[in-house]
């Protein structure tokens, strides 16, 4: 089966790329184990690796469970052994110590005889140049495991395509999905060919016995000794030739901190200061450069944003430089280069004429809220990333959506446990419409005291979300065991009133 797969793979793979491997031959099968280590420019290069590979060497890739977790994918992932680990951008405690019982499979399976297929980067390039950073995990395995073989692999023609960072995010789903049209539509024997060669080199100088920093910076000597060119190759065999896109490397600018306190500072600094191991931080030191922080080391960061300032740590490979964390600490947190930041649509926007600025009058803000409505009901009036932008005419419907349901609470008080978002604002605005208090519940305050407060509050239900329970969870904030019936949205949002009364408590 696997067999089979591997040529039917390669096959569909013929249909647009044109592969050249070089020095492959080379590498003889003695019986030790060998690590691959290739560098990662587009989501397609490990399929496109693992049919070069796997007739002589069957090695055991190593991937993250956000590509491994489709429904095309999971099978074939169970069938090569694949070892599967998180996705460290999203933060989680949880999750730094299932990378580090991944990497250790990875020990386990070199001290086996198994071969292994490892990405050192262990994301995408995000540029033209590949970035280890201060990434441990080639270290640690080679320390581990020093008989091991090191085969390096560097693939280029592929910076450019739309499995790149080139265009933006891809998205190996949305894509494949897209290009199986243009297969269909270029005749499937006719769409244009993509070049893409893989030089493999197993070095003798590798410097096995040298520092995180020393690997890295050897690996990316070689995976940068060749320059590469952004080539957009088109999709029809009508759209032209194949083009190279000029690009230019933007240096990351130093953000300005001024408007973050100096006790917010001063708390970033010593946190960063303490898990570097080193004195005297500054602001324009780079984490991994400067500081040797990698991505395990920047999830006890993420943790400590949580803890420490309630931030929200989602994304953390924005987080480059010692300023930008200090800006993260403060509520700023940089751009992630996994989540782009949708803009705001032009209906956002409010008529520039000038007009005098006017209050209704009323005894409480929902009587105020009603009255804005009905003079514009229209208007967008709350916006995030995840739901969009909502009108008054939207909130009023999704509150006298939900209002049934927070009725039947015979509290006098409703806790409140989300983020900023327009699901907090629709949930403070329902719990004011049945006549109940809305609190508010500060998660970072720690369970004991949250339950505390809850309990002096007379709150005994708390609106909150599933996804946002479970995102706290993996930033090491556990709220369980406090006695408070927890009402989710998207309970409420399913199946109304009476599916809220089978979610556990706390």
């Amino acid at each position: 089966m696997q067999r089979f797969l591997n040529i039917l793979v390669k096959a569909l793979l013929w249909l647009r790329y044109r592969v050249t491997v070089k020095g492959l031959e080379k590498i003889t099968v003695d019986g030790r184990p060998i690590l691959f280590l290739p560098n990662h420019p587009a989501l397609i290069d490990p399929v496109i690796m693992m049919t070069r590979l796997f007739p002589r060497f069957h090695p055991r890739p190593l991937a993250d469970e956000v590509q491994v977790d489709r429904m095309f994918v999971r099978r074939l992932a169970g069938l090569m052994r694949t070892i599967v680990i998180p996705d460290l951008s999203t933060g989680g405690l949880e999750k730094r110590g299932q990378v580090q019982a991944g990497i250790d499979q990875v020990v386990r399976a070199l001290n086996q005889g198994d071969n292994v297929l490892l990405y050192p980067a262990g994301r995408l390039m995000q540029g033209a140049r590949e970035d280890l950073g201060a990434n441990s995990a080639v270290h640690r395995i080679v320390t581990a495991v020093p008989e091991a073989r090191i085969v390096l692999l560097r693939t280029t023609g592929l910076w450019g395509s739309s499995f790149s960072r080139a265009r933006g995010i891809p998205s190996l789903t949305a894509n494949l999905k897209q290009h199986l049209v243009h297969l269909l539509a270029a005749g499937i024997f006719f769409m244009p060919r993509r070049q893409v060669k893989i030089e493999a080199h197993e070095p003798v100088d590798f410097p096995r016995h040298g520092d995180k920093m020393t690997i890295n910076r050897y690996l990316e000597d070689f995976y940068n000794a060749v320059p590469r060119q952004r080539v957009e190759v088109p999709f029809l065999p009508f759209q032209g030739k194949a083009r190279v896109v000029e690009e230019h490397e933007h240096e990351h600018q130093l953000p300005d901190t001024s408007q973050v306190p100096e006790a917010v500072r001063r708390l970033v600094l010593e946190k960063l200061s303490e898990l570097a191991g080193v004195e005297g931080i500054r602001e324009q030191d780079h984490l991994a450069r400067d500081l040797g922080l990698d991505s395990l080391v920047l999830v006890e960061f993420g943790a400590f944003l949580g803890e420490e300032f309630g931030v929200g740590a989602d994304h953390l490979d924005g987080l480059q430089t010692v300023a930008d964390c200090i800006l993260a600490a403060g509520g700023i947190m940089p751009a992630s280069s996994f989540v782009a930041l949708k803009p705001p649509g032009e209906a956002w926007f409010a008529d520039s004429s000038e007009q005098p600025l006017e209050f209704s009058k009323g005894a409480t803000i929902g009587e105020l809220f009603l009255q804005q409505a009905a003079k514009t009901p229209d208007q967008i009036i709350v916006s995030d990333q995840m739901s969009g932008e909502k009108t008054y005419r939207q909130l009023l419907m999704a509150i006298f959506a939900l209002l049934p349901a927070i009725k039947k609470i015979p509290d006098k008080r409703i806790g409140i446990m989300l983020p900023a978002s327009v699901g907090a604002v629709i949930s403070y605005l329902v719990v004011m419409f049945s006549g109940r208090e809305p609190v508010m519940v500060n998660w970072t305050a720690g369970s004991g005291q949250v339950a505390y407060c809850l309990k002096n509050c007379g709150v005994s239900h708390v609106i909150s979300s599933q996804k946002f329970v479970d995102r706290l969870r993996t930033q090491g904030i556990d709220l369980d065991n406090i006695g408070i019936s927890r009402i989710y949205l998207e309970e409420l949002a399913a199946g109304g009133w009476e599916s809220w009364q089978r979610v556990r408590l706390f």
